[in-house]
């Protein structure tokens, strides 16, 4: 098996000042904030989901090409940042996506750079 690698660009979403916490510690107007805008929100010292999107991105855009194939090890807020860029949804839609927790998600693509998704429970 070849080395793992790495990269930063792939560790989770830091949450700040909420980091530890539950959403419903938010204060009211900071959930308000949230709620209208879940792509964008960010309380002091931490990143967006368009943040760790735009991470994950730039850790991707690296990859093109590479005929290898790809074990990823990591997070929620990462996997809906890949999930904006390979699957094309729009930034709100993938902030509430739902992240299984225990699974492997797939990514694969057809000859017309169609990319699928598909969610494989471990036993």
């Amino acid at each position: 098996l070849p080395t793992p690698r790495f990269d930063d660009r792939l560790k989770e979403i830091t949450f700040g000042a909420m980091e530890g916490k539950k959403l419903d510690e938010l204060p009211p107007e900071q959930a308000s904030a949230r709620s209208s805008d879940h792509w964008n929100f960010k309380v002091a010292d931490a990143e967006s989901y368009a943040d760790g999107a735009i991470r994950a991105a730039a850790w991707l855009n690296e990859q093109t090409g590479s005929s290898d194939t790809l074990l990823v090890f990591s997070h929620g807020g990462i996997c809906r940042g890949l999930r904006h860029h390979l699957l094309g949804l729009p930034g709100e839609e993938a902030a509430g996506s739902p992240i299984p927790q225990g699974v492997v998600i797939e990514w694969s693509v057809d000859g017309q750079s169609v990319w699928s998704e598909t969610v494989h429970q471990l036993s």
